[in-house]
């Protein structure tokens, strides 16, 4: 091997170790610009060398150039014809006005969807589940880690895993128990001001009672080009599985060693943002 030859060498492999710690550290916006057009070079002009002049050297230069740009054009394509055909976004197709309280499916107990409904938007009640994974999950939240580790299960206002009921009550009331552990563990002797004078009741209940469900699932499929992942929220009647209103919302990611388009400009999505709660279906008994 002559000296040129392993220098061309050095800096193939050179620019392929270039590729994998930008891929690695999350810098492929910095790769692109920068280093690309570097790594286009070597590599082309390494195969170049080795077939000699002609089609082939010239052919390999072009893919090397138009591969990023071509999965961004796929993911267009897949994106237009899902958004065509499925038509995302938000449905409703029945409101109910006086709602007592709703069943939020989340798993996650009391959490800020639970405490939204109670505070600000009327509603008696949330029933809910405390799953064992979000127990788990409780424990290394980041929104726990101000806890002490015997109560960071507290972040859901539930101490097991159990179906729950959850309501605004006057401060003091036998029922906050552990809210009001929950908010000193949390606030240390301040009470926030969202919390003057109530607090949020945990029983726990054999199993729900609501009539309304909001529930919010995610699943994703497999292309040749990438995942194409799906989110959909819904509200239903528990007893029929009547649909009352429901949005959904497509994302698309390329495979991640060429998703050059995701760090500039994110994900292909239909629509962007999916704004849907319980309550623009839902209208609370007092609201």
């Amino acid at each position: 091997m002559t000296s040129r030859s392993a220098i061309w060498t050095l800096a193939f492999f050179g620019a392929l170790l270039a590729l994998a710690i930008c891929y690695w550290n999350g810098l492929l916006w910095f790769f692109y610009p920068i280093l690309y057009p570097v790594f286009v070079f070597i590599i082309s002009y390494t195969i170049y060398r080795a077939v000699g002049r002609g089609f082939v050297g010239w052919a390999v230069a072009a893919l090397m150039v138009i591969f990023p740009v071509f999965e961004i054009s796929v993911g267009s394509f897949v994106m237009r014809s899902i958004c065509a055909k499925e038509h995302p976004g938000v449905h409703i197709y029945q409101k109910q006005a006086g709602v007592k309280g709703f069943y939020s499916g989340a798993g996650y107990g009391c959490d800020g969807l639970c405490e939204d409904a109670l505070l600000n938007h009327g509603f008696d009640f949330v029933e809910a589940q405390l799953s064992s994974a979000a127990l788990s999950d409780a424990r290394n939240d980041v929104l726990a880690r101000a806890l002490s580790p015997g109560t960071k299960p507290l972040l859901y206002l539930a101490t097991e895993p159990g179906f729950y009921r959850f309501s605004k009550e006057r401060e003091g009331h036998p029922d906050c128990t552990i809210f009001e552990k929950w908010l000193d563990s949390l606030s240390a002797g301040s009470r926030p001001k969202r919390f003057k004078g109530i607090c949020i009741s945990s029983v726990q209940i054999s199993s729900p009672t609501a009539v309304y469900e909001f529930s919010e699932m995610h699943s994703s499929r497999a292309t040749f080009m990438g995942s194409i992942k799906k989110t959909v929220k819904q509200v239903l009647r528990r007893d029929s599985g009547e649909v009352l209103g429901e949005a959904f919302r497509y994302a698309w990611q390329g495979e991640p060693v060429f998703q050059i388009h995701a760090q500039i400009s994110g994900n292909y999505a239909c629509p962007d943002v999916i704004s849907f709660s319980p309550w623009d279906v839902l209208m609370a008994d007092n609201k």
